[in-house]
């Protein structure tokens, strides 16, 4: 199997200065245009870059092809560390931060260590769903294993998009949330609910901003 996808299927585009000016590979069938529309036309990130102080360290888990690491990236020049379950996409995200910029993961968030696979439809990348399975390939680990291989003494920005696998990330023990100053996650269906999630923010003294896509929760001061 190839490292890269065939240079014929990806999408080739040149970021702005502001955001490193680098190129950015998108592959041209699936979700790739659409979720690249989403970020940089649609500003989806823009709360959070409103609303935080500045971010040295941002640990991205679901970061897909790479496009909110880059994003944020280009507003914080922010250390960047990115987990990515899905190795079609993972592959892509690889071809994004060419140059070390990103310390990239071939993983995904779970309650506990163990193997998982992925579940998708055909081409669309973002909403890749992983499962547990005692033949699966990719490893699966809890939030604080993630910030412990990180290297991040403190995660100034946690972004989750991981499509429904919050639930397992908010599982057990929450004593990582200490080394976190702020969360920015999308939701699914009901997963806010099934998280507990804005219980657990009142009991770490986090303050919850709700925007149309992600929900951002900084610690109090």
């Amino acid at each position: 199997m190839s490292v890269d996808p065939p240079s014929d299927e990806l999408l080739e585009l040149r970021l702005k200065p502001a955001f490193g000016g680098r190129s950015l590979f998108l592959r041209k069938r699936g979700t790739d245009p659409v979720t690249f529309d989403e970020v940089f036309l649609k500003h989806v990130y823009h709360p959070v870059v409103e609303n935080l102080d500045g971010c040295r360290t941002l640990l991205d888990l679901g970061s897909n092809i790479g496009l909110a690491s880059l994003y944020l990236y280009g507003h914080f020049r922010c250390r960047c560390v990115c987990v990515e379950p899905n190795l079609e996409s993972f592959k892509v995200l690889s071809r994004n931060f060419p140059d070390g910029s990103a310390t990239l993961i071939h993983a995904a968030v779970w309650s506990r260590n163990c193997l998982l696979n992925t579940d998708f439809k055909e081409g669309r990348f973002s909403t890749s769903i992983v499962r547990p399975s005692e033949q699966g390939t990719i490893p699966g680990m809890p939030v604080a294993e993630l910030i412990r291989r990180s290297g991040f003494e403190t995660v100034d920005l946690l972004k989750m998009d991981v499509e429904g696998a919050e639930v397992e990330a908010f599982k057990g023990d929450h004593s990582w949330i200490r080394k976190v100053r702020a969360i920015a996650i999308e939701f699914h269906s009901d997963t806010r609910r099934d998280t507990d999630f804005d219980a657990i923010m009142k009991e770490y003294r986090f303050h919850v901003i709700d925007s149309m896509h992600t929900t951002l929760a900084i610690r109090e001061q």
